[in-house]
């Protein structure tokens, strides 16, 4: 778990574990530490892109300096026609491939994006349920005895509440996993071109 909202969400499960813990539950919290996401690691991939998109477009001003420098030349024979044919088409090859590299670095960055809002919203879900069983907890905890507290029933909204977010757990994980595949995907390309 190396996410911000994540941790603040595991914070917040505190009572509602320690209530599971104590009628046999499973522990929410360990659940949402295997909650693995980190848009951070997923930004550095998509910046170990700038140094090829730099040495590209170097490329590309090299080329079109020296096209200008032949269509500047004065000269109109089939060898220099062919010479600058061949100008325009390594202009056209490298602008390609700059264009799909800053593509893929796009979305990649909005597959980081996509990890962190996933965990933040993934956060706030868990809190919210954190929440509205703290009384309960409390209740099976021993902790609170108001009016109405009926054990068996903040038992099985506790039991409930932790099920829920050991599902939450499961399914952002495999949202998480999707989307490192897409950016590991995304990677790859870069390395076959």
């Amino acid at each position: 778990m190396t996410h911000p909202a994540l941790e603040a969400a595991a914070k917040d499960c505190k009572t509602l574990a320690r209530a599971s813990a104590s009628v046999g539950g499973p522990d929410p919290v360990d659940a949402i530490k295997h909650m693995d996401c980190d848009p951070e690691a997923i930004n550095q991939l998509a910046e170990q892109m700038d140094p090829g998109l730099t040495k590209l477009r170097q490329k590309i001003a090299d080329a079109e300096a020296e096209l200008t420098k032949l269509t500047d030349s004065g000269d109109s024979g089939d060898a220099h026609k062919k010479k600058v044919a061949k100008a325009k088409h390594l202009i056209e090859k490298l602008s390609k491939k700059h264009e799909d590299l800053r593509q893929t670095q796009d979305a990649i960055y909005v597959i980081a994006y996509q990890l962190d809002k996933r965990a933040a919203k993934y956060g706030e879900w868990i809190t919210g349920i954190a929440d509205h069983n703290h009384t309960n907890a409390l209740i099976v905890l021993g902790d609170f005895t108001g009016v109405g507290s009926d054990l068996t029933g903040a038992t099985e909204a506790v039991l409930k509440a932790v099920d829920s977010i050991i599902k939450l757990a499961r399914d952002f994980q495999e949202e998480v996993n999707e989307l490192r595949q897409r950016a590991a995907e995304l990677a790859a390309r870069i390395h076959q071109n």
